[in-house]
């Protein structure tokens, strides 16, 4: 691979790292992960996929988000409401984008 390819990578990748140690930090320190966090976590993830700059394909993408969100819903009605907060919920949707 190429140094402007590792480049690249590291430049789509960063915003992802960044966001989810604001996640993790916030949610550590408070037990909550705010909306912005997981909005820009997903409008992110899904440009990245749009524009052909990350690995997943936007279809892919797309799906991704949407099983993050079937999977944590189901995880969140079989196990109970304190078994997953809602911004565990949002964050399994958004980072289901980039995979």
């Amino acid at each position: 691979m190429a140094a402007s390819d590792l480049l690249m990578e590291a430049a789509v990748l960063a915003p992802l790292v960044l966001l989810l140690a604001a996640a993790a930090r916030t949610d550590l320190r408070d037990r909550r992960i705010p909306d912005g966090i997981n909005a820009a976590l997903l409008a992110l993830g899904l440009a990245v996929a749009v524009f052909g700059v990350g690995t997943v394909p936007w279809p892919m993408a797309l799906a991704g988000a949407g099983a993050g969100l079937v999977v944590t819903a189901a995880a969140r009605l079989l196990l109970g409401r304190r078994a997953v907060g809602l911004g565990d919920v949002k964050m399994t949707t958004a980072v289901g984008a980039w995979l």
